[in-house]
């Protein structure tokens, strides 16, 4: 079966439809006529008791009305009995496009039949049946859910999908395809601005108050849906982020870095991941929000299990985008003594953490000459050379680059860094990668025994 429904999160779609699954009981001789399955759906049927009589026609066949009796040789109102007798039971003498011609299939008791999308198919009764069937918004078929969503549903129909269930190659795909901009489509005369702010606030809202319960399971619920709404790169981004901060669901979402579950802890600094990624605006409001005490406090924690090296690393994410950002914001890390246990962490047996540390170290170390200088003092420098025996070319370059602006700042400032590098044995790491296969890293090993190293 193609995927998960699309339709599962939307109870109320189309109005009056109900839930899309029932219990069917069916005496023998009765039947459906020639159909296609509503709303883009596909379909499944398991019987229970009895046997089912299905014939279903090849995709090419998609008018319903070709198939049905004729009335000059029919009772007034033929039944599935009737068809069966006459159009059913020939249908597969019918031979269209490549050969193709109807399927005759007999289900039987404990059997399950799949339905794809587009297949007109009738169904009879041999006997009294008892059978479960469903619709549902396949994934597999994407483009026809969407549309009918888009054409046939509400504004908050589609918003709901699009900001709270797709995931982002599923909102690339609504994007690019012909039903973009919905609102085009949708019968809405209420102001598109309006709108969309009431429908923003009402879904912060609702999950401001789940991230304040004590269900687990709505927690975790919440900052999916967060993650979703703020990973995503619509037109409605930068309404969303502001109305995080507007609604305080920002101090919230930090308050997830206290819960005692590892994994709501996770999702908390992937929600503020995204946010402080955004814009150096938003990284402030987190800041200001009361991150950087939270951050520390999780930093601090000396364990060697798996999970909490899985926090950590995320967290040095977090800090990465930080480092990254304005000066202030860089001179955070300095301030609260976080970027010492940074450090610490550059030197960690887990490779994914020592990465990350490291990332921060970088973006650290490029940004004001004062920021340069400080975390050198916290060892900054040492880290950095101790890494350069890791394998990712990628990372390597950038740390022999940030070597080399460290060198540099020693030399304007008076400080006596190439003499440390010399100390440390800092030396052979660079000759040895100055022979490096890769070009990016031995052309910077070069640069910096060149500038630094050469009398």
């Amino acid at each position: 079966i193609q995927g998960g429904d699309l339709y599962g999160s939307l109870n109320d779609f189309p109005e009056d439809y109900g839930s899309k699954r029932w219990f069917c009981v069916g005496t023998g001789g009765t039947g459906t006529d020639p159909h296609m399955d509503p709303l883009g759906t596909d379909a499944w049927n398991t019987v229970i008791k009895g046997h089912k009589w299905w014939i279903v026609y090849p995709e090419r066949v998609t008018d319903e009305e070709d198939l049905e009796c004729d009335d000059e040789c029919s009772v007034p109102i033929p039944s599935a009995r009737h068809w069966y007798a006459s159009v059913g039971i020939n249908a597969a003498r019918s031979e269209y496009d490549n050969g193709d011609r109807p399927f005759h299939i007999l289900q039987k008791p404990g059997e399950t039949i799949y339905l794809p999308y587009g297949r007109v198919h009738s169904v009879f009764n041999m006997d009294d049946t008892i059978a479960i069937t469903a619709n549902y918004g396949s994934e597999g078929n994407f483009d026809e859910v969407w549309k009918t969503v888009v054409t046939d549903g509400e504004k908050r129909h589609w918003r709901k999908l699009y900001y709270q269930v797709f995931n982002k190659e599923q909102r690339r795909r609504a994007r690019e395809s012909e039903y973009w901009h919905p609102d085009e489509y949708v019968d809405d005369e209420e102001d598109e601005n309006v709108v969309n702010e009431e429908d923003i606030h009402s879904i912060l809202h609702n999950l401001k108050k789940r991230l304040s319960g004590d269900d687990v399971n709505a927690k975790r619920e919440s900052f999916m849906t967060l993650s979703k709404l703020i990973n995503s790169d619509g037109d409605d981004n930068d309404n969303i982020l502001r109305a995080v901060f507007n609604s305080r669901l920002a101090e919230s979402i930090i308050d997830g870095l206290e819960d005692p579950s590892y994994v709501m802890v996770l999702r908390s600094l992937r929600v503020i991941g995204h946010i402080v990624s955004a814009s150096n605006e938003n990284a402030q409001a987190m800041i200001d929000a009361g991150l950087m005490p939270k951050m520390q406090a999780l930093l601090s924690q000396d364990s060697n299990e798996p999970t909490h090296q899985l926090v950590q690393k995320e967290a040095c994410y977090v800090l990465t985008n930080i480092a990254g950002g304005t000066d202030e914001q860089t001179n955070e890390l300095l301030k609260k003594g976080i970027l010492n246990r940074v450090i610490e962490l550059a030197y960690s047996s887990n490779r994914g953490l020592r990465k990350e540390a490291i990332w921060v170290i970088v973006n650290v170390v490029s940004s004001l000459d004062e920021h340069v200088i400080s975390a050198v003092e916290s060892g900054a420098l040492e880290a950095l050379y101790n890494f350069l025996s890791d394998g990712d070319a990628k990372v390597v370059a950038f740390v022999l680059q940030s070597i080399e602006n460290i060198l540099e700042v020693g030399t304007e400032t008076g400080k006596t860094y190439a003499q440390k590098v010399v100390n440390m044995d800092g030396l052979e790491a660079l000759e040895r990668l100055a022979s490096s296969q890769n070009t990016t890293v031995q052309q910077r090993a070069n640069e910096v025994l060149k500038r630094f190293f050469t009398k």
